[in-house]
């Protein structure tokens, strides 16, 4: 977990689905980077291709024009530097916790007795030390996330790439795996490029907002926050938050506004709701 934290840089990334004659464009000339260290995050409009990013730096996906580069070299398909937690759990069921944060070494052959030290390690460092022997379907929705971390840690991944991982918890469970997610990153400094809907998860977790326009989707706006860290939910209180969240809101509204029209929806009721929050921060 010590190695250098992964840089990624889009250079003219397009990808589209189905035939040239009736192409279905999900990213279109796609160009910035992702910087080393940083938690990084992707927020937009819902369909506007931020699964379709996270697929082409994990390799699942390939460009159909461009080219992704990870610390200089181009990302021909997956690899175990760079690791997706996915919006739905990936345990496996058949195996206890600690199994499935060891299948990683144990598949690569990695020495036993040092991979399972490791393992012992991050499960404390996730507070699942006391339930190595238990099985996924015996674990909350949170701990199933926590062992998906952990599981994804032991590989050393340069980038961790997470897909609304936190999708569908509920409301307290899903504040206690951002606070996790959180102090993980500042204890290890793994590059994240985390993906969610939610504009509040996105400040509270992130060093650096992308904010990616409606379908075909580029990167229309990158926003630092500046937030110190440690962090704690005391800081959605602060004026940095509201000057970031308002920022944010402006950029997604327009874009929001572009995909109804896209789709030959007025959205009125959305875009007056869309105006009231707006007024609210200001």
């Amino acid at each position: 977990m010590n190695g250098k934290p992964g840089h990624i840089a889009f250079e003219n990334v397009t990808v589209q689905f189905g035939e040239e004659i009736a192409p279905f464009v999900v990213l279109e000339d796609c160009n910035f980077e992702i910087e080393s260290g940083k938690f990084n995050i992707l927020v937009g409009t819902s369909g506007c291709g931020k699964t379709t990013l996270i697929n082409v730096v994990a390799g699942y996906e390939k460009p159909s024009s461009g080219r992704v580069k990870m610390d200089g070299k181009v990302i021909t398909g997956p690899g175990r530097d760079r690791l997706v937690v996915f919006q739905e759990t990936a345990l496996f069921s058949w195996m206890t916790v600690m199994q499935n944060v060891l299948f990683g070494p144990v598949a690569q052959n990695l020495d036993k007795k040092e991979a399972k030290g490791k393992a012992w390690d991050l499960l404390r460092r996730v507070g699942l030390q006391d339930f190595a022997d238990k099985y996924p379907t015996q674990l909350s929705g949170g701990m199933q996330r926590r062992a998906e971390l952990a599981r994804a840690l032991i590989n050393n991944p340069k980038i961790m790439l997470m897909d609304e991982p936190f999708r569908g918890l509920d409301a307290m469970t899903r504040e206690l795996m951002q606070e996790y997610s959180s102090r993980l990153f500042e204890e290890l400094g793994i590059t994240q490029l985390f993906v969610t809907s939610e504009l509040e998860e996105a400040i509270f977790l992130g060093d650096r907002i992308y904010i990616l326009s409606a379908r075909p989707a580029k990167v229309v706006k990158v926003i630092d926050v500046n937030l110190p860290r440690p962090r704690d939910y005391s800081m959605l209180a602060s004026k940095e938050y509201a000057h970031v969240k308002f920022e944010a809101l402006e950029i997604l509204y327009e874009e929001a506004k572009k995909s109804f029209e896209a789709g030959g929806m007025d959205g009125a009721d959305l875009i007056e709701a869309f105006d009231k929050r707006k007024d609210q921060l200001k």
